[in-house]
């Protein structure tokens, strides 16, 4: 599929939505239920995402009669989103549905355990043997007695963390037809980029650093990222029942390996200085500046962004999976689920009935194409599609390779740890050791306590 015709197939998809994949069950609800729903939503990154987000509420009052007001929650702002955090945990306004990423998922826990989220199994367990492996489990949660789970949210899309490089770049300065072959074991990667970040200021690239890796509190990509260091040094931070294990010897040692590693691309100068400062977008900018050969990012916004030059996209950038652990085996990744979540309030029921229409019509499918592949479809039917499996897309390609191997978020195992996610307790420890304000030691004690803290507070 041509990339720039995706968008004329999405809507085209929306409309015709009557062709979806599931039996549907859709009932239109009365004349004294059009009172509209309150919608937030995470601010797309594409005005296209944009345009289907709002297609497919249209397309759900057609068939349901119910009307939406949608929101869009902005998610750059650490505050501001903290903000409407503690008014949906307090007593302030809260929205009917709400749908967000990461931000969203470290707050499920909490409001579950309130009781402000309504429980879906009943429009989710008939679809169960549909989904992809895994995301199920990302959305079942304790209810507020913390005895029986709940599916208490509506999977979207998953998400794993990739790699983008340079091909042509990387072609000129090693004075080859076309990009060397990059290195599948831990060190000869890394290894990999620091030897071409020197070809690169030989052939004249002064500004073009070898990798790109944020090493900032600003940015939830930070810990995201560094999780894939954790893995492949074989850490565990908490077990199969959800107990803390990283204060043993053994996984604290790890841990101090791991961020020394991660830390030392920034102090050995391989990734730009200003790395401690970015936010969210800043990786991306740099890497399409082409001041970095390499970045990594939780979703295919990079290439996503260049979809409509089709030789930017086939031909200069590339995309590559994780290489092997310390152990010589494939990483794992952390599967993380974009979630959406109904409030338990006197509109439940109306929203529940939206929300179903929109799974039996394959709505959010097509929105996850809307977003231009930069998220991964949760129903098998969907991730068989051609969209999902044009060869000639090595981003796709390399995206679905990435998350072939992974594990459960630790929030899964351990609700409270979505509190650590949200306080950014890696990230902070990465920044302080990228700028010499701790060491590497000191600074992984100070995430062992922060880590035990948290989960006595919150369990």
């Amino acid at each position: 599929m041509k990339r720039r015709n995706f968008l004329l197939k999405i809507l085209a998809g929306v409309s015709l939505a009557s062709c979806g994949q599931f039996d549907r069950h859709i009932f239109t609800l009365s004349s004294k239920d059009k009172k509209p729903l309150e919608v937030w939503w995470e601010k797309p990154f594409y005005p296209e995402e944009r345009d289907v987000v709002e297609l497919i509420f249209q397309q759900a009052e057609k068939r349901t009669g119910v009307k939406a007001n949608i929101t869009f929650i902005m998610n750059d702002n650490r505050q501001a989103l903290s903000e409407t955090h503690n008014q949906i945990l307090g007593d302030g306004f809260i929205p009917d549905i709400y749908y967000g990423g990461g931000s969203l998922k470290s707050l499920v826990p909490n409001l579950a355990k309130s009781n402000k989220l309504l429980a879906i199994d009943d429009i989710i367990l008939p679809l169960e043997s549909k989904f992809v492996d895994g995301v199920i489990n990302n959305v079942t949660y304790k209810d507020s007695d913390g005895l029986n789970e709940a599916i208490i949210a509506v999977p979207v899309s998953f998400n794993g963390v990739y790699i983008h490089y340079w091909k042509d770049l990387l072609a000129a300065i090693n004075h080859l037809s076309k990009s060397p072959a990059i290195p599948t074991d831990w060190y000869g990667f890394w290894d990999f980029w620091k030897q071409n970040q020197r070809l690169a200021k030989e052939a004249g690239f002064n500004q073009t650093y070898g990798i790109g890796l944020p090493m900032s509190a600003n940015t939830s990509d930070t810990g995201n990222i560094f999780n894939l260091f954790l893995e492949a040094y074989g850490v565990t931070i908490v077990d199969e029942l959800g107990r803390l294990v990283l204060n043993q010897k053994t996984q604290r040692e790890r841990a101090i390996k791991a961020l020394t590693d991660y830390t030392s691309l920034y102090t050995e100068k391989y990734v730009p200085p200003d790395a401690t400062q970015w936010t969210d977008a800043d990786n991306n900018i740099r890497f399409l500046n082409y001041n970095t050969l390499m970045t990594a990012n939780p979703t295919l916004s990079i290439p996503g962004s260049q979809a409509l030059d089709e030789t930017t996209y086939y031909k200069r950038m590339g995309s590559v999976t994780w290489p092997n652990g310390l152990d010589g085996k494939p990483l794992k990744s952390v599967l993380e689920v974009r979630q959406l979540v109904i409030f338990n309030n006197e509109r439940s029921q109306q929203a529940k009935t939206v929300v179903n229409s929109m799974l039996q019509d394959s709505s959010f499918d097509k929105l996850i194409e809307g977003s231009q592949g930069r998220y991964l479809p949760v129903f098998k039917s969907a991730i068989e599609s051609q969209f999902w499996n044009d060869a000639k897309d090595y981003h796709i390609m390399a995206a679905k390779k990435t998350v072939e191997f992974f594990r459960q978020p630790y929030a899964v195992k351990n609700k409270a740890y979505s509190e650590v996610i949200e306080k950014r307790v890696w990230s902070e420890a990465i920044e302080a050791v990228a700028l010499s304000t701790v060491g590497v030691e000191v600074a992984v004690d100070q995430v062992i306590f922060r880590i035990e803290d948290i989960l006595n507070q919150v369990s």
